[in-house]
């Protein structure tokens, strides 16, 4: 089985990109035959792209494939100042992968700051009853923060 995953990112989140990719890596490559992690790159500078591909090489069934998105970004910011980073407008293009992945089973979205503790493979096989998308709720912003035992 290959997992698909895909990510959002700028130069100012890459520490968070390569932390959030390893525990992918560290976690899916020993159960599934490939890892895919598409990152929607919205201004990711050669040098970081460089030290990922080269973190994904380690995992030897892991590849890191760059999607840039950054010019296009450009016609979708805002004209006013906003809290909002680029990489949050790069979410626009999700359906904007190149053609070639089109055949995929399953691309799994995450966002850049998360952590993975366990493998997920049961995402890439739970029945999805012909719905094309299944979503979770964000926990840091929920009352299930006290169910996790996240502080308040």
């Amino acid at each position: 089985m290959t997992a698909d995953f895909l990510l959002v990112s700028d130069d100012k989140y890459v520490k968070n990109l390569g932390i959030c990719t390893y525990s992918v890596m560290h976690n899916m490559c020993p159960v599934v035959d490939k890892v895919r992690l598409f990152v929607m790159d919205c201004g990711i500078t050669e040098e970081n792209k460089q030290r990922l591909h080269a973190q994904a090489a380690k995992f030897g069934n892991a590849e890191m494939i760059f999607y840039d998105i950054d010019e296009k970004l450009n016609g979708v910011m805002p004209k006013v100042k906003t809290r909002w980073q680029r990489a949050i407008y790069g979410r626009l293009f999700l359906n904007e992968l190149p053609a070639q992945y089109e055949g995929m089973d399953r691309l799994i979205y995450l966002d850049c700051d998360l952590l993975m503790d366990r493998p997920v493979t049961e995402l890439f096989t739970m029945d999805l009853q012909g719905k094309c998308l299944a979503a979770v709720t964000d926990a840091d912003n929920s009352p299930r923060k006290k169910v996790l035992g996240i502080p308040e």
